[in-house]
């Protein structure tokens, strides 16, 4: 074949509009092939100038179909002007080599018309020349332009259903996609068609796309290395409606926003669409993270719907003991996971043995019932156990912690009381301290509630009854008051025996109050669902007792919208230990016992039974045990008993609570840092912007009391040792702030020793 510029093609093309002559050879049309899209385009727009123009496309009669080639040539035939054709060769490379040949030999030989009709051809070269071989009259007839040759474009086929095109830039059918075949736009083009599968077979730069993820990689929109098994067809169908054009990676910075700040989405995790949880823990998986916690789960995350469980097990990667990312990882619990997944997760964490502890928090219900299950199983919860779970369960340790009562023998009582009920056993030094005091009842000397009570100033003062509030709630009360600003006078007191409701509840009569609060009474007694020692010897009950002091804070703090103060009573405590004392007397009681073995009804003769640890009411209508002891009889207690007179059965609170107000600034006098020599004790001087009249000054589990001088609080400490230092300061039992300070030997000290 010879070939020939574009100046020579425009010439001939002006000649054989002029010829009169065309027909001589039998061949009447002029077919135009060109390889460069650019000289498409100018001879497109040179023979748009001269003659009349078709559009194979224009012959769709329907978005979806092929054009028809009957009313096409009827046109052609009887037309009374030139012609020039676009966009037919396109049509015939999807059409097949059988057909493509048969409509260019039509066109070639079988016109049978007097005007004159040009066919431009694009890349048509190959299936020309067969022609020009067959018949060397067709020289003259197929021009062939001599310019660099231009691939064909590519076409991505999508099959119909696999996405909402509404909002896509792409060529809906395939009279679609002729009309861009026709304007030659030099890019691909993505093509939603029914024909997809016809045309792919015979037109060799072809893609079919079968899924909506292979369409947003095709067009561009999606980067190619994000795997298509990250998410469903439905939700890539999502994307690809969400983003509306755009690149993905622009869409999710809009969303989200930068990869330094996709971590703290995750604390709106819930209040997402599942579409766009999706979307976010994809971005996650996709993104190249800074070091995290979530880094080393996005790496091990391929899926979803697991990304729940697998944030969990990931955690059991780690060696938790020294994890850096504990912090991270325990903030994010709540807002990923549930119930449900972290039950798995304990159950996968017990192969931990003991170091299972490094590996809960405080977020699930069941992670803090594993907490209480550890403390049992330890044989004493020294410092070291008391200090990982002031880390892990900070409202348990609150709960364990020492509390000044001001009394050493009550303080050291329920500090290992709550230690004993925590770690689900009984010492033998507690029990014997428990004896002694059922013989000594030191509690006898304390007012009685209905005393202290009586003469409480109950003006614009709102009274709340709480039942079986005891002595052992009062650590992690006054932490909660000190976080939400309040502060209190507490009052102990001692409830009738036996330390039931119904010897209790007389001094309520004509008081107006709000609504009793009875949860935790309900709680120890009902034992419902697992909270039963009958299904459970695990005293998991504590992590619900925790919840609900924080509800009677939280109703305080609504009371006190209204009332100047709120007076928090209770009619009795309750013991856990004489339920896991498990130990019944078998004395033939002849009376009616009551509360579970705790009391019974006094009658003459009792006395000859020698029964140890008892007493009588005032009234001297019961026999009351003040140990751990039971009687026999029917029933055993599910959660925890009263009715007898341990201390804390019997000695019980009586709380007013008062917003503390303007804000407490306390400060060492002199600087933090604190001089004392080895042979000497050291001396702390502090002030207290609020005036107070009983403070001390706690280092670790010890109080000190602090003298004032009208202007500063001093405090002179028991210490040995050089470091840093942080004090708590209590009055009456609040705890109003902290200090910190340090401890340094004196210089001169250190050259004597020298």
């Amino acid at each position: 074949m010879r070939c020939i510029n574009i100046d020579e093609v425009k010439k001939r093309i002006e000649n054989y509009l002029k010829s009169f002559n065309h027909l001589n050879s039998g061949i009447g049309a002029l077919i135009v092939n060109v390889h460069s899209i650019q000289n498409y385009k100018q001879l497109k727009v040179y023979l748009e100038n001269r003659i009349k123009i078709l559009n194979t496309s224009s012959f769709c009669k329907h978005t979806d179909e092929f054009p028809d080639w009957i009313e096409m040539l009827e046109e052609i035939r009887n037309s009374n002007t030139s012609l020039a054709v676009f966009g037919l060769y396109e049509h015939l490379i999807f059409s097949g080599d059988e057909t493509m040949r048969s409509i260019i030999n039509t066109i070639l030989y079988n016109l049978n018309k007097t005007s004159k009709v040009i066919f431009l051809f694009f890349n048509g070269g190959n299936s020309l020349n067969e022609f020009v071989k067959c018949d060397r009259r067709l020289k003259n007839n197929i021009l062939f332009l001599n310019d660099e040759y231009e691939e064909n474009v590519e076409c991505v086929f999508l099959d119909n259903a696999i996405i909402d095109i509404s909002n896509c830039n792409i060529c809906n059918g395939y009279k679609s996609l002729l009309y861009h075949m026709e304007i030659k736009e030099n890019k691909n083009l993505i093509v939603k068609t029914e024909l997809a599968n016809y045309i792919s077979n015979n037109y060799p730069k072809s893609i079919i796309i079968d899924s909506p993820h292979g369409y947003l990689v095709a067009t561009g929109l999606l980067p190619a290395e994000i795997n298509a098994n990250y998410g469903s067809d439905e939700q890539w169908r999502g994307v690809s409606k969400a983003i509306k054009g755009q690149p993905f990676n622009k869409y999710v910075i809009n969303k989200f926003g930068e990869v330094s700040r996709l971590e703290r989405c995750l604390a709106d995790w819930k209040a997402y669409t599942d579409f766009e949880r999706w979307l976010l823990w994809l971005t996650l998986k996709t993104s190249n993270l800074p070091d995290s916690y979530i880094k080393s789960v996005m790496q091990k995350c391929d899926n979803y719907e697991a990304f729940g469980s697998q944030y969990a097990d990931v955690i059991l990667d780690f060696d938790t003991i020294n994890d850096l990312y504990y912090a991270q990882r325990r903030i994010r619990l709540s807002s990923i996971l549930n119930e449900s997944i972290m039950r798995v997760y304990v159950k996968k964490a017990e192969a931990k043995g003991n170091n299972i502890i490094y590996y809960l928090t405080d977020v699930f219900e069941v992670e803090r019932e594993a907490i209480i299950k550890w403390c049992s199983l330890q044989n004493v919860l020294s410092n070291h156990e008391l200090s990982l779970i002031r880390n892990i369960y900070p409202m348990l340790y609150n709960y364990l912690d020492k509390y000044n009562y001001k009394d050493l023998m009550f303080n050291n009582y329920f500090y290992q009381y709550k230690l004993n009920k925590v770690g689900n056993k009984i010492t033998n030094e507690f029990l014997s301290l428990v004896n002694n005091i059922a013989i000594e009842r030191p509690y006898n000397a304390l007012q009685t509630r209905n005393q202290v009570f009586e003469h409480l100033d109950k003006n614009n003062a709102s009274v709340l009854f709480v039942d079986a509030l005891g002595l052992e709630f009062m650590s992690i009360i006054s932490s909660l008051s000190e976080k939400n600003n309040l502060v209190f006078d507490m009052s102990i007191v001692r409830a009738n025996i036996p330390s039931t409701t119904a010897m209790n509840k007389y001094f309520l009569e004509g008081i107006e109050r709000e609504p009793d609060y009875r949860l935790i009474d309900t709680l120890k007694h009902k034992g419902k669902n697992k909270y039963n020692f009958e299904k459970t010897k695990l005293p998991i009950h504590i992590t619900k007792e925790i919840e609900y002091i924080k509800e009677i804070i939280n109703i305080v703090l609504d009371r006190l919208d209204s009332s100047e103060k709120v007076v928090v009573v209770t009619d009795h405590g309750a013991s856990r230990l004489a339920v896991i004392n498990k130990k019944k007397h078998t004395y033939p009681v002849d009376s009616k016992v009551s509360e579970l073995g705790r009391c019974c009804e006094y009658y003459e003769g009792i006395e000859e039974l020698n029964i140890p640890y008892w007493t009588k009411d005032d009234e001297g209508r019961y026999c009351v045990l003040a140990n751990y002891d039971r009687f026999g009889g029917k029933g055993a207690p599910s959660v925890e008993t009263h009715g007898g007179a341990t201390l804390e059965e019997v000695a019980i609170p009586v709380i007013e609570f008062r917003r503390l107000g303007e804000q407490v600034n306390i400060g060492i006098v002199g600087g933090k840092e604190i001089q004392f020599k080895l042979r000497q004790k050291c001396i702390i001087k502090f002030f207290i912007s609020k005036p107070y009249k009983d403070v001390q000054l706690r280092i670790y589990d010890d109080y000190y009391e602090c003298t004032f001088d009208g202007y500063h609080w001093t405090c002179i400490l028991d210490i040995k040792k050089a470091g840093k230092y942080i004090g708590e300061i209590y009055s009456d039992g609040n705890k109003v702030g902290k200090v910190d300070f340090t401890l340094v030997r004196s210089i001169k000290e250190n050259i004597l020793d020298i």
